[in-house]
C-alpha cells in the first residue's frame, strides 16, 4: 500500500474539550467535564476544524486521536459505555458531549481493545 493510500484509509476516534470548560472545572475541583467523543476518516485536525470554523470564540484542546481499525465501532462502544455511566451531557448540540476526562476515554478504549485477538494468517 502506498503511503497516500494509508494516509486515505486511516480511521480515527478522537476527543477534544473547549479551554473554559477546562479552566471552570479546574477552578470547582471537578474531574469531569464536557469533551467532544468523535469519529474521523480524515485527519482529526480537519474534521475538528469543520465543526468549529468560526463559531466558537477559542480553539478546542484535542485531548485524544486513536487511530483505529473501525473508528465508527470504536466510537459507537465508548459512547454506549459513557451513556451507560449516565455521563452524557442531554441539551447539547448534537449527541457526542459527555461529561468525562482523557484518562476515561482512554481507559475505555484500551479496555475495548484489549479483547481483540489478531489471529496470524
Amino acid at each position: 500500500m502506498e503511503p497516500s493510500d494509508e494516509a486515505a484509509s486511516a480511521q480515527f476516534v478522537y476527543a477534544y474539550y473547549l479551554p473554559a470548560y477546562g479552566a471552570l472545572a479546574q477552578h470547582q475541583g471537578a474531574t469531569v467535564w464536557p469533551h467532544k467523543i468523535g469519529m474521523t476518516t480524515v485527519s482529526v485536525k480537519d474534521r475538528i476544524a469543520s465543526q468549529v470554523g468560526t463559531a466558537l470564540p477559542e480553539h478546542p484542546v484535542v485531548v485524544l486521536a486513536h487511530e483505529a481499525e473501525d473508528a465508527a465501532l470504536l466510537e459507537a462502544a465508548v459512547h454506549s459505555i459513557l451513556e451507560l455511566r449516565g455521563q452524557r451531557i442531554s441539551g447539547a448540540p448534537g449527541s457526542e458531549w459527555f461529561s468525562t476526562n482523557a484518562d476515561e476515554v482512554r481507559a475505555i478504549i484500551d479496555w475495548c481493545i484489549a479483547g481483540v485477538r489478531v489471529t496470524p494468517a
